[in-house]
């Protein structure tokens, strides 16, 4: 029986070694997916924290934006109201009456205020031609 009962005595310590392998294994397993699951939560974090970031950024971004929109609707606005006021006073020096420059200045509006809310133009500012001085 020698033969036998060290056949046997080898089967179960082959069965020893392969759950203490496979024991290994799981644990590694699990050691693993613990690992990953840790990292994977961090990144997650990362990314929280990277958009918390970038949130007040891009806010302040618009409000820039709007602002910035703002003003430069205001600055063609007022660019607007100086190309007419030149276009009068360079008009009214070619003409014939000699108090052009007070009707410029008492004048409370621009031609291109007037053509925005709607108010018809005159010839002249239609883009009629100007008269120079020889045709005063």
């Amino acid at each position: 029986m020698h033969p036998l009962s060290e056949g046997m005595n080898r089967v179960r310590n082959e069965i020893l070694t392969l759950r203490q392998e496979r024991e290994r294994f799981l644990s590694g397993m699990r050691r693993e997916t613990r690992d990953r699951k840790r990292d994977v939560s961090q990144m997650l974090a990362q990314f929280s924290n990277g958009f918390a970031e970038i949130a007040p950024r891009k806010a302040d971004r618009t409000v820039f934006l709007s602002d910035l929109k703002e003003k430069v609707s205001d600055l063609q606005k007022k660019t607007r109201e100086d190309l007419g006021g030149v276009r009068e006073a360079l008009a009214s020096l070619g003409s014939s009456t000699p108090n052009a420059a007070v009707r410029i200045n008492r004048k409370p509006e621009s031609r291109n205020s007037r053509l925005v809310q709607g108010t018809p133009a005159t010839e002249d500012e239609r883009g009629g031609t100007m008269p120079t001085r020889s045709e005063s």
